[in-house]
Parts: structure tokens; sequence; C-alpha cells
């Protein structure tokens, strides 16, 4: 089980730290997150702020769909919430600006 909770741990700072380097060089991004960058700009919130408030409305998105709730449906909220905080938290721990085209590519790499 412990095994099984540092896999899970070092899998989500692992997609955390590609939203950053995607979102920091400033050469694209993924579809998912459109939707959180156009939110935190338009609304001057926090990135992480917005990945919150659309995969909460993807987890309503998918209550209506199944017309049922039950508890793997449930745990997406705390874990929504910590992973937008996560998010945060990266973007203020890691102070990044680069100028150069080939310093974003190598970084996007």
């Amino acid at each position: 089980m412990i095994k099984r909770i540092i896999l899970y741990l070092f899998g989500i700072t692992f997609i955390i730290l590609g939203i950053f380097f995607t979102t920091s060089v400033n050469l694209g991004i993924g579809p998912i997150n459109t939707f959180p960058i156009v939110l935190s700009t338009i609304f001057n919130i926090s990135f992480g702020t917005a990945v919150i408030i659309v995969y909460l409305c993807f987890i309503f998105i998918q209550i209506l769909i199944l017309k049922k709730v039950n508890i793997r449906i449930i745990l997406q909220l705390p874990f929504s919430i910590l992973f937008g905080k996560l998010v945060d938290l990266c973007f203020y721990l890691i102070p990044f600006e680069t100028t150069s085209l080939f310093s974003r590519i190598v970084f996007l790499l």
C-alpha cells in the first residue's frame, strides 16, 4: 500500500511539473489546460485555482451524465482541490523566466 501511495505521489508530481513547464515556456499547452489558462487570465486568479474550478465542473458534468454519485466520484473532489493547490505551489516555488527560444524548447523537452 505504501508503495502505491509513493508511486501515485511521484506520478502526480511528474504531471504537475509537466503542466508547469508547458505553460511557463509559452510554446503551447495541452487541450485540457486551455480552460484553466483562459479562466486565470480573464478573472485574474491563480492557475491552480482555475484548475480546481474546471476540474470541479468536470466532476459535476460527470455526475449529470452518469446520473449517480458513488465513492469514486466523491473522492475526485478532494484530489481535484489537492491537485490545483499543488499546481499553485509549483508555480510559487519554481521561479521560471526564460527569454530565448532555445532555452524554452529545452525546458519543454
